[in-house]
């Protein structure tokens, strides 16, 4: 014999169904993605972009098989999670610099669902696994500002000794010194050798001025390595101390 109302029975089916309904958004997981946006938000993204972004990872053999595009963004969906960092790189490399390329999960959830209103569930940091966060160092600027350091402490240290150059400068990777004579080249390289010596001389005796002489200064294989392991370094203690001060249960830092 129903001991209950038939409009019980029909309510829990109802509150089942619809818990299931807003429930299954769950059961599609994310799809690995690279999202794409301007450094200002001025800036529009258009079909060139995609189009760009999308070359890139053909060339470079990395499957995708989704894209959409607004006006601040571009969204491009790949079949294999492990490749998202080699997609990134790839892509910030077309693009350049004016665009930001991020590693995004886009949503997976089916158009009759979503029309509902029926999303996934965000998950925290604990039940999606923590969070990974990709810190680039700019070794370039880092070498740059050592070769000033080292043009200025060499300007100085010729003064000091008396040898006249004609102009000093630096070029790309090199320090360019000029001079009127071989002569007061060789001292300069003499004073390098002696007192700079992660730095490699190389002689010449034509230069834009004609019959100038040149010593082009570089630094050494070692030297350089040595400055781009301490920056490297010094950036990774940085973000271990801020890891730290949130209190992050076992962080990985490397």
């Amino acid at each position: 014999m129903n001991r209950y109302p038939l409009w019980k029975y029909l309510l829990i089916v109802a509150v089942v169904a619809l818990g299931f309904t807003y429930a299954a958004p769950n059961l599609y997981a994310p799809d690995p993605a690279i999202q794409i946006s301007g450094q200002s938000g001025a800036m529009v993204m258009d079909q060139a972009v995609l189009d760009k972004a999308l070359s890139r990872l053909n060339d470079a053999d990395i499957a995708y098989f989704g894209e959409s595009l607004d006006d601040k963004s571009v969204l491009i969906r790949l079949k294999d999670g492990a490749q998202q960092l080699a997609a990134k790189r790839q892509i910030q490399e077309a693009l350049g610099l004016e665009y930001v390329v991020a590693l995004n999960l886009a949503d997976n959830t089916p158009d009759a669902l979503a029309s509902m209103g029926a999303t996934p569930m965000k998950l925290g940091l604990d039940l999606s696994g923590g969070v990974h966060f990709l810190m680039q160092v700019d070794t370039d600027s880092v070498i740059t500002k050592h070769l000033e350091t080292q043009l200025n402490e060499i300007k100085k240290a010729l003064r000091e000794s008396k040898t006249r150059y004609k102009k000093a400068r630096l070029e790309g990777s090199e320090l360019v010194f000029t001079f009127a004579d071989a002569e007061q080249r060789d001292e300069a390289q003499s004073l390098v050798r002696r007192d700079f010596r992660d730095l490699l001389p190389l002689t010449s005796d034509t230069g834009e001025e004609g019959q100038a002489y040149r010593l082009s200064l570089s630094l050494s294989e070692v030297a350089l390595k040595e400055k781009i392991d301490y920056a490297v370094g010094q950036n990774l203690t940085t973000l271990r101390n801020r890891v730290n001060e949130l209190g992050v249960s076992e962080p990985i830092v490397q």
